[in-house]
């Protein structure tokens, strides 16, 4: 078992329990590891993530953000018909579609295992603090 010092961590994202609940396990458990360890979140205001993680024993500080807009789309069918799709675009601070500058890449890629309780993103988390 590797013996940390204390560490500071802070840990941004949420908006959605995808992003909010992988977090919380990761902070979890390097707190399991080292009770020492500091961990602060930083989300944004008025998303789920300013109950949750409070909820869950951490500290969270609320940032307004621009990151995402959301939009509506009207699309016509062959029949004539229409149907009003609601879509997210992620958009930059000065509102510019993160698709129209090349989208984003992950620095590291995780994938559930079918039929495993084994937390992937965890066990990529730790692998990448060893």
């Amino acid at each position: 078992k590797m013996e940390y010092g204390k560490l500071r961590v802070i840990i941004s994202g949420g908006g959605t329990g995808g992003h909010i609940f992988p977090a919380l396990s990761i902070a979890g458990k390097l707190k399991e590891l080292n009770p020492e360890t500091e961990i602060l979140f930083v989300g944004a205001e008025g998303k789920m993530e300013m109950e949750k993680v409070p909820a869950a024993g951490f500290r969270i500080v609320g940032r307004r953000t621009a990151g995402d807009a959301q939009s509506q789309a009207i699309i016509e069918l062959a029949d004539g018909s229409a149907v009003r799709l609601s879509r997210y675009e992620y958009l930059t601070p000065d509102k510019k579609s993160m698709a129209d500058l090349g989208g984003v890449s992950p620095d590291v890629v995780s994938y559930q295992i079918e039929d495993s309780d084994m937390d992937v993103q965890l066990e990529a988390a730790l692998d990448i603090l060893e």
